[in-house]
């Protein structure tokens, strides 16, 4: 029962913040429902690019990104559809979705799918992989492993009290 209690508002205190910064511009969360291509475009590209996106329209979309039904897409994520194509090869829908014509703007996305925009945040000089990630981890460990200089520094006989130096 505790537990149903400290979760019961759970939405409101993950979202509001996140739709104070612009990242999830739907008025209402529904935690349950499946996360859309569009949708996750639209969380995911402000968060790479950290800037207020500019108000596009779908024909530009399909000039961009050469979408055949560019239309069909929620106007609120034209912009972030439009901004992913600046980062090029690195562009969450290259990477996701590879290289297509239909964006299916409405097609559910697998775990694997959300996994793989995930992986990259930022945008091309200006990002972070979760490789990036573990390879800083992996040396950070290594630095902690490592002997301290001063304990791997021998002690010069010289400096041994006479008293340590006799024998038994």
């Amino acid at each position: 029962m505790l537990i149903l209690l400290i979760f019961r508002d759970w939405p409101k205190r993950v979202t509001c913040p996140v739709r104070f910064r612009g990242i999830t511009p739907q008025a209402k969360f529904r935690p349950n429902d499946p996360l859309t291509r569009e949708t996750l475009l639209l969380w995911k590209v402000p968060v790479d690019r950290q800037q207020i996106l500019p108000t596009v329209t779908a024909d530009r979309v399909k000039q961009l990104w050469g979408f055949k039904d560019a239309t069909r897409i929620a106007p609120i994520a034209l912009s972030a559809i439009a901004a992913d194509r600046q980062n090029g090869d690195l562009s969450n829908i290259r990477r996701v979705f590879g290289s297509t014509l239909l964006f299916q703007p409405q097609k559910p996305v697998t775990q694997a799918e959300a996994a793989a925009a995930l992986w990259f945040i930022g945008i091309e000089g200006e990002s972070l992989s979760v490789q990036d990630l573990l390879r800083s981890e992996q040396q950070a460990k290594a630095q902690q492993s490592e002997p301290s200089p001063e304990l791997a520094t021998p002690i010069p006989p010289s400096s041994l009290s006479p008293s340590s130096n006799t024998a038994p």
